[in-house]
């Protein structure tokens, strides 16, 4: 009797530290007081997969992190970085041909009218191993058209009402930085990649008007240097500085040294 008890009591001490990851049986589906190893094994429940599937254009409007354990690239699949940072983290990569990362689109490659270009972003890419083809191109935004300025207006009074003195055109805005990409992988045997880095152009001098038909522009208050404070008349007018280049680095596999390139 003493000796079922003890036996009792072992089973409820195991039962009790294993309920946690014990699946639920049928009384007539217990063969025996113990469960075997598989089915303990089996008991636990398996993780469930994160997976982010990426399509399309996208555009980021601030700093992004994906951590997932696959993440999927499809063949339309375009990121733009434009100034913000993008870090992926993953055990898989997968990039159908034509996925590209980048850091500004065509339409946002020059910045805005009298305008500094923007610095772009820097891309942080981290796998255990990564399949697929996949395009980098590292820009960064180049500089805006300066402000116009006119030859003579003396012979104009009858449009702006008063005699104008000769103005220079305003200087051309800087250029922003390209963009920096850094990938890691432990495996790369199947991964392909093709990469730029394009030194952005600094901007170009402002329109300089020698027919007068500036006066008749509604934007020329804009557009020109006309009674600003900040604007300088006799100032030199020089073209933006161009935009310093970024780096690409490489480590594609487990045993090798990453690998990078200046374009300086």
């Amino acid at each position: 009797m003493k000796q079922n008890i003890k036996n009792l009591a072992k089973v409820l001490i195991v039962t009790t530290l294993l309920s946690a990851c014990l699946r639920v049986q049928k009384k007539d589906e217990i063969k025996s007081e113990t469960l075997p190893v598989a089915e303990l094994a089996e008991a636990v429940p398996e993780k469930e997969l994160v997976k982010v599937y990426l399509s399309s254009e996208i555009n980021l409007s601030q700093d992004t992190e994906i951590i997932a354990d696959e993440v999927y690239f499809s063949a339309d699949a375009i990121i733009y970085t434009n100034q913000f940072n993008l870090k992926i983290n993953a055990e898989k990569l997968f990039f159908e041909s034509g996925s590209s990362i980048q850091n500004f689109s065509k339409n946002l490659q020059v910045a805005l009218f009298n305008t500094a270009g923007l610095n772009a972003g820097t891309v942080r890419i981290k796998a255990n191993q990564a399949l697929g083809y996949l395009s980098v191109v590292m820009n960064g935004q180049g500089g805006g058209v300066g402000k116009g300025g006119w030859s003579d207006g003396t012979d104009v009074p009858e449009i702006i009402g008063r005699p104008r003195s000769p103005c220079t055109p305003g200087s051309g805005k800087s250029a922003g930085q390209s963009g920096s990409f850094f990938i890691d992988l432990q495996s790369s045997d199947q991964f392909f990649m093709s990469y730029a880095m394009n030194t952005s152009l600094g901007g170009p001098i402002g329109h300089l008007d020698t027919d007068f038909r500036m006066y008749l522009d509604p934007e020329i208050k804009n557009k020109y240097k006309w009674g600003n404070p900040e604007d300088d008349c006799g100032e030199k007018s020089l073209v933006g500085l161009n935009g310093q280049p970024g780096q690409i680095c490489m480590k594609l596999k487990n045993n090798e040294p990453a690998r990078c390139e200046n374009f300086n």
